[in-house]
């Protein structure tokens, strides 16, 4: 969920879904296709931003990557690690950092 609850959020295989907080039942309203996604978490504050966890597969590494809510097919900026299966990803409180 965003803070003010206007958004939920749902990991499926390959895909985060963007619900409308009040409209549960509905279709998603948006998505975010990733492969593999193993973790997400959505930044607290007014931002939304969604940060997403990848694991290594196949000699790939793994792969943190951040995305606007507005366009959920951009990479705003990631970070690759070796030897990573599983993250937990947090948020500064503003939303602004990302550990």
């Amino acid at each position: 969920w965003t803070p003010d609850e206007s958004l939920a959020y749902y990991m499926v295989t390959n895909n985060v879904r963007v619900y409308e907080g009040q409209k549960l039942g509905q279709k998603h309203v948006d998505q975010l296709q990733l492969e593999n996604v193993g973790a997400f978490e959505v930044a607290p504050g007014r931002s939304n931003w969604i940060a997403a966890f990848v694991p290594e597969k196949k000699g790939a590494p793994a792969m943190v990557k951040i995305y606007a809510p507005d366009n959920l097919k951009q990479v705003v900026a990631q970070k690759s690690f070796f030897k990573a299966q599983d993250c937990e990803l947090m948020w500064n409180v503003s939303g602004s950092a990302l550990l």
